[in-house]
């Protein structure tokens, strides 16, 4: 029995039911609930807290100061507060910053989701040709138990050897060790899918998107503001600019107003009002704004070589996306056809005596390798397929 996606990701249990399980809905929940998905959202909760605050013009709280005094038997005291000021800037810059350190978040997160959609996607394409290697196999262990049961009615006729039957047993016991290592392979890439999409330990996986025939190799070019990783390389630009200006406009001089009562004994009692202002010549921020100043160049350097590499790994992806779709075209509409065909006339020729058992495990190996690189062909055909459309940003299948 299988369940809806949403349900099973509220209801995970240990003993989960199998899950009905299209690519787009891969894709869409591991955007939602994979791992480093949580973490940078995680990570834009901190960014966003780091605007509380950031606005007030106190860069210190408020200094009391205060002295008794006696004299002659009288008593007196001294009071002053005093309270510094930034009015030239600084916090709005550092309101800026922050807004900044957000947005430079939400770049990041809108990255992993990314990643993670093509990474979801990835993985569902590696499922499936597994799930199509596996059909492969059954077809291998169909044909050997078939020859297997042709040589026990042979042997038993005396038509043929012991020899035969042992050699066309032992093909079929190596074609099923063969289905065991797919069950086994099957199950090590259904862990990180479930790990994405936040399904319970050993839930069953249904698949319901078929990818049988060769992928498509067009570029599509995003419409949506760039790529991911130059809109998080860009933002951390605009970032390290936001901090590059707080770090100068902290330069200005700080006012500090002060306010004093002076009783001292045997005197009159006395106000002060005053202002301070600092004087910004030993402590410059130079050190500060020299080490941003170099992490902007050095973002702008990676900007620019990441733009670099995606249209180089972009044209180099099509090309070998178009050689894998000639392959499996090669393979599926000639190699294969004709494989099978040269198995059925083997079989028959047997039968009437004509070959040995060898000829016949020979054609049948030959149907299994070809079938067997067919899939591996569609599945490196299908991850080309999938780089090209992650460096291109072309979106959804």
């Amino acid at each position: 029995m299988t369940v809806a996606l949403p349900v099973a990701l509220a209801t995970a249990t240990p003993e989960a039911r199998a899950v009905e399980l299209s690519l787009e809905q891969a894709m869409e929940y591991a955007a939602q609930h994979a791992p480093q998905v949580r973490i940078a959202e995680s990570t834009l909760l901190e960014a966003k807290a780091s605007r509380a605050g950031a606005g007030v013009v106190l860069p210190a709280n408020p200094r009391l100061f205060a002295e008794g005094r006696a004299a002659s038997g009288a008593a007196g005291f001294l009071a002053s507060l005093e309270a510094p000021f930034e009015l030239f800037g600084a916090p709005g810059a550092r309101v800026a910053e922050a807004d900044g350190r957000a947005g430079a978040a939400q770049a990041e997160l809108d990255l992993e989701r990314y990643l993670v959609r093509y990474l979801a996607y990835e993985l569902y394409v590696e499922l499936r040709m597994t799930t199509l290697r596996l059909a492969e196999s059954q077809l291998a262990i169909e044909i050997a138990t078939r020859v297997v049961e042709a040589s026990q009615r042979l042997v038993e006729t005396g038509a043929s050897s012991e020899i035969d039957l042992a050699v066309a047993t032992a093909s079929l016991a190596e074609f099923r060790a063969g289905r065991e290592a797919l069950l086994a392979r099957e199950q090590e890439t259904v862990l990180p899918l479930r790990e994405l999409l936040g399904l319970a330990p050993g839930t069953p996986v249904v698949l319901t998107t078929a990818l049988d025939a060769p992928a498509s190799c067009v570029v599509e070019t995003s419409t949506e503001g760039g790529h991911p990783a130059l809109r998080a390389i860009q933002a951390q630009l605009a970032l390290g600019q936001r901090s590059l200006d707080r770090l100068e406009r902290e330069v200005n001089p700080r006012l500090s107003f002060l306010v004093a009562v002076d009783k001292a004994p045997n005197s009159d009692t006395y106000g002060a009002l005053g202002v301070g202002v600092e004087l910004p010549f030993a402590q410059r921020n130079e050190g500060p704004r020299a080490v941003t100043t170099a992490q902007l160049a050095t973002d702008q350097t990676r900007l620019d070589l990441t733009l670099q590499r995606l249209g180089r790994e972009l044209e180099a992806r099509r090309a070998a996306c178009e050689a894998r779709k000639r392959e499996a075209d090669l393979l599926g509409g000639v190699a294969l056809p004709q494989a099978r065909k040269a198995l059925q006339l083997v079989e028959a020729g047997w039968r009437a005596g004509k070959f040995d058992v060898f000829r016949v495990n020979t054609a049948a190996r030959d149907v299994v390798r070809l079938g067997q690189q067919r899939i591996d062909v569609l599945d490196l055909g299908w991850k080309e397929h999938i780089a090209i459309q992650r460096l291109s940003a072309g979106g959804a299948p």
